[in-house]
């Protein structure tokens, strides 16, 4: 697949051996879902992530999900992203509601 993935509403999930290398964006928008299953390296083409408001982004079972790359992440205050307690995200930007959040660890 090529091109950006949106999730308008409801839930999109992919598991196992699914990979998406050439998309390059991912927006979740208000309320919907977007479950990465157990996946290895599945968004190695990621460089943007952008959730709405109540938006999920749910990596807790990925390993690896964005391999080395550096994501920007745009997100709306009560939007979430779940990883799994072993990752670390890194962050080439991350934006709450369109403002830069100064580098550290963020909770």
């Amino acid at each position: 697949m090529n091109g950006s993935i949106t999730v308008s509403k409801g839930i999109f999930s992919i598991a196992k051996t699914a990979t998406f290398k050439n998309v390059p964006s991912i927006c979740v928008s208000a309320g919907a879902t977007f479950n990465l299953g157990n996946s290895t390296n599945a968004l190695t083409g990621l460089t943007t992530l952008e959730l709405g408001a109540g938006a999920r982004f749910n990596a807790s079972e990925a390993v690896t999900p964005f391999a080395d790359n550096k994501i920007t992440f745009d997100v709306a205050q009560d939007s979430v992203i779940e990883i799994s307690p072993d990752l670390e995200l890194s962050a080439l930007v991350f934006k709450v509601n369109g403002t830069p959040i100064k580098g550290g660890g963020w909770y």
